[in-house]
């Protein structure tokens, strides 16, 4: 697999920043269309004045694991390889979610580590109290308003400043594993398997809702090492890419079968957001 130039990285970088602060600007107008109470001007209906805003749905954080074979087999086996703009719409998700993305490799070269990227979801938009009838109070509102407006963008900035230094240092650890050749002789599935449970399973101490996990296991499953099944936590999906429909060793997961990265990707975003 060809290395990606500098031009291409800067490039991609650029993209998922895009994604980040379209996600940041959606979830804004979003708040300010779906609530009556963002906007000053709106008319709060009579018997409403302390009603207030309806709370948020808690949406669960999400923990992928995403493992590339890079075996000699995967050339018959039809399994495809992971690129970096194949995880767009994952970092776009999390952008909304909140959650942590893991990317490893089956190799010989087992001391291999996990690329990591870990995003915090976006800040909120405050919601404003209801429309007061007294204008001197509706004045006050509004100047809390605005403040409370200019506090937001200050933390919305920071959130993409500290975004773009985190999505830099993954694509720096990531791309040199992807670009590895898929040549390896040796093809320790079950290891990988059992650094995916790991990461899936770390305590996640962010919020009081259990995360929603998954692991994405790009092989054909041929493990030529002869290693001891490893099961795996339950509560965790597990798909399974590959272009022949061949499982392996790892059938035993039970996992659902994926032609291509970008159909299982899409999975598990139309999952996390219908």
């Amino acid at each position: 697999m060809p290395v990606m130039t500098r031009t291409m990285h800067r490039s991609l970088h650029r993209t998922i920043l895009t994604v980040l602060v379209w996600i940041a600007a959606a979830m804004l107008q979003s708040a300010c269309s779906t609530s009556p109470t963002v906007q000053a001007g709106s008319a709060g209906e009579a018997g409403t004045a302390n009603a207030g805003a309806a709370p948020k749905p808690v949406r669960s954080r999400v923990r992928v694991a995403i493992i590339q074979d890079k075996t000699l087999s995967t050339g018959e086996t039809r399994t495809p390889q992971l690129k970096l703009e194949d995880m767009d719409p994952m970092v776009e998700l999390l952008g909304q979610t909140g959650g942590e993305l893991a990317v490893g490799v089956i190799h010989d070269r087992s001391n291999l580590t996990f690329a990591r990227l870990r995003i915090d979801a976006g800040p909120e938009e405050p919601v404003g109290p209801v429309k007061a009838d007294n204008p001197l109070e509706r004045r006050k509102q509004q100047a809390a308003s605005r403040k409370e407006k200019d506090k937001f963008t200050a933390r919305e900035q920071a959130w993409q400043d500290e975004m773009q230094t985190r999505i830099g240092e993954f694509q720096n650890a990531a791309d040199p594993m992807l670009a590895m050749a898929a040549d390896a002789k040796r093809s320790p599935v079950w290891d990988a398997v059992k650094r995916a449970d790991l990461f899936l399973f770390e305590s996640d101490s962010d919020g009081n809702v259990e995360p929603h996990r998954y692991a994405v296991l790009i092989t054909d499953g041929l493990d030529d090492v002869g290693a001891r099944p490893v099961p795996m936590h339950g509560g965790a999906r597990i798909l399974m890419v590959n272009g022949s429909g061949q499982l392996g060793a790892l059938a035993v997961l039970k996992p659902q079968r994926f032609e291509s990265i970008e159909a299982a990707v899409r999975y598990i975003v139309g999952l996390e957001t219908k």
